[in-house]
This record gives structure tokens, C-alpha cells and sequence, in this order.
């Protein structure tokens, strides 16, 4: 696979920033920053919108057995209205 290149404009203050991180973790070219620095917003969003799918199933899952515990109730309490085999 190729990479692919791609030219930014930054202002001032972004190119201070930049600039400030510069042998910060995030590594010491620009090029190399403005990468990191994009993988990393990725991998936040990437992280925070699977977390948010992991709370709706959980929610799910908890709807689902509610729902099920429910209709065992329902049913409990409707088995007085028949007779069982033994009892005729």
C-alpha cells in the first residue's frame, strides 16, 4: 500500500504548537508530529465511539433480561388458571 501525502496551511499559533512539541513523544520532524498527532485523534474517536456501543448493549442486554423476567412473572402468575395432568 502507498502512502499518501498531504499539504497543510497552519497559522501562527498552530505552528507554534507544532513547534512545541517537537522531542515531546510525538517525534521531532513535522511531518512526523502532525502523523502522530492525527493517529492519536483517531484512536480517542475510535475509542469513544466504541465505548458509547459498549453502553448500548449493555443497556440492551439489560432491557432484554428485564423483559424476560417480566414475562416469567406474567406466567407464574396465569399458571393457577390451568390444571396439571396429575390433578384430574
Amino acid at each position: 500500500m502507498e502512502g499518501k501525502r498531504v499539504v497543510i496551511n497552519l497559522n501562527e499559533e498552530q505552528a507554534e504548537l507544532l513547534n512545541s512539541l517537537k522531542g515531546k513523544g510525538f517525534g521531532t520532524k513535522d511531518a512526523e508530529i502532525m502523523k502522530n498527532l492525527f493517529i492519536a485523534y483517531l484512536s480517542g474517536k475510535l475509542y469513544s465511539k466504541n465505548e458509547y456501543l459498549g453502553e448500548q448493549e449493555e443497556a440492551e442486554e439489560e432491557r432484554y433480561d428485564e423483559t424476560f423476567w417480566a414475562r416469567q412473572r406474567v406466567l407464574l402468575k396465569e399458571k393457577d388458571k390451568f390444571v396439571s395432568i396429575d390433578e384430574i
